[in-house]
């Protein structure tokens, strides 16, 4: 780069450089940042984590030849449901490629959210005398929990018979 004088007493001096014209500085790496892929599951009381999407870099410089290095397995902060929940990679991504080196990788903070799931419950309703009434006791004989959770115990508020009668084969409407 040229050094130019520009003022008003220009003409009054000469430029002269003592030693080479020389300084020094650094070009240091650019720093990238990940676009993480995204995290959405319903709960299946785990904390796996399932990533949807490939992470990108943003920030490289076009023509440069650098990519993410590294396929981490993925794990929620909890098994909770939940938004915005950490989500946590087993290794940091790195970077790979011929340019690489002229880079610098700043990590992302990652978040997913897991929904909750759809609970089937079978129900199986008991034979009783007649009393002139539609009341039916019912008891839950299988559900669709995950295998390990505590539900406690699954209750029906209500349970009709279709009639109040004498009757075989009568269906039971269950609520709550």
């Amino acid at each position: 780069a040229a050094s130019n004088l520009s003022v008003t007493d220009l003409g009054n001096y000469t430029l002269h450089f003592v030693g080479a014209p020389t300084s020094t500085a650094n070009i240091t790496p650019k720093s990238l940042t990940v676009s993480p892929p995204t995290f959405s599951k319903t709960y299946d009381g785990t904390t796996t984590a399932a990533a949807s999407g490939p992470p990108t870099l943003v920030g490289v410089i076009d023509g440069d030849t650098v990519s993410i290095s590294g396929s981490p397995t993925y794990s929620y902060d909890t098994k909770s449901v939940g938004t915005a929940k950490a989500v946590t990679p087993s290794a940091p991504y790195g970077l790979t490629g011929s340019s690489a080196g002229t880079y610098s990788l700043s990590q992302p903070t990652m978040t997913g959210t897991i929904t909750q799931r759809s609970l089937g419950i079978t129900w199986s309703a008991g034979n009783r005398p007649y009393d002139g009434t539609s009341a039916a006791s019912v008891t839950a004989t299988a559900d669709t929990r995950v295998a390990g959770d505590d539900l406690g115990t699954l209750a029906a508020t209500t349970a009709n018979f279709s009639q109040t009668g004498v009757g075989d084969g009568l269906a039971v409407t269950i609520s709550g």
